[in-house]
């Protein structure tokens, strides 16, 4: 398992503070969140993209592939994926490029919500004069995903 950086470890104990010790999995790879295997809802072109951009299968892409933090319900079911939101400031890595792109219409395909904070996000939801928390947050978040905007 990997380590947590110090905003992982932040953003991990918020999760685990507001969903339970037992329902937030760290680095799950992107072939388990979605049941072990691609969506079949994932439509050929999005599939064909997947392999020309990460120049290998799409489904060795989804193994090799770790969401951040992966929220399940109560039948270990996964329903969330949260991850940081690399702006590509300073490196421009083109497999996380690839990554980020795919991500989202994967998980949409499998049914799980995907949701992105940056880390100036965190800072505000720690803060304790921001009246905006966690659960503000992600609630903008999917009402936003709901609506198709994010």
């Amino acid at each position: 398992m990997s380590l947590l950086d110090a905003q992982e470890a932040l953003l991990f104990r918020l999760l685990v503070s507001f969903f339970g010790e037992d329902r937030v999995v760290p680095f799950m790879s992107l072939n388990a969140v979605c049941g072990g295997a691609l969506p079949s809802r994932l439509s050929s072109e999005q599939s064909n993209a997947i392999e020309r951009d990460s120049q290998t299968s799409a489904s060795k892409w989804a193994r090799a592939s770790r969401c951040l933090f992966t929220v399940v319900n109560e039948d270990d079911s996964p329903r969330l994926v949260i991850e940081f939101f690399e702006d590509f400031r300073e490196v421009v890595d083109v497999r996380e490029l690839v990554r980020r792109r795919y991500m989202a219409p994967v998980l949409s395909a499998a049914g799980v919500h995907y949701v992105t904070i940056s880390a100036e996000e965190l800072q505000d939801i720690i803060d304790p004069e921001y009246a905006y928390g966690l659960a503000d947050f992600l609630e903008a978040r999917l009402e936003l995903l709901e609506q198709g905007v994010a």
